[in-house]
């Protein structure tokens, strides 16, 4: 009984070796949290929303706005200061572009939220 329980114990220790040795890196697409547990199997977790200060400009007036904060992610009840909700990183890329919407980008940056 006692060599059935250590060969257990190894066989899972083996295993776990080559798990680490074969360590994988999978990140959310939304917030970039490492989504791997130990294990290897993927993990739950709620993403970090995307917030970006940005300097726009509006197109009917020519007007310029600095620090809009722009997110991107669910919209939250809290969230008093967005200026503008996008689905992705491809929608705010786009939103430089003269035809996005009622404004463009001019500058953006990161921020911590």
């Amino acid at each position: 009984m006692a060599n059935k329980i250590q060969f257990e114990h190894k066989r899972k220790f083996d295993k776990m070796m080559r798990k680490l040795n074969k360590t994988e890196y999978k990140t959310c697409d939304k917030c970039s949290y490492d989504i791997l547990d130990d294990d290897g199997d993927v993990m739950e977790h709620i993403c970090t929303p995307l917030v970006y200060s940005a300097t726009i400009q509006w197109h009917d007036n020519k007007e310029i706005r600095d620090n809009m904060f722009i997110k991107i992610g669910d919209i939250e009840d809290d969230d008093d200061d967005i200026f503008f909700y996008m689905e992705n990183e491809q929608e705010l890329k786009e939103a430089y572009r003269d035809d996005f919407h009622e404004w463009k980008i001019l500058d953006c940056k990161q921020i911590d939220y």
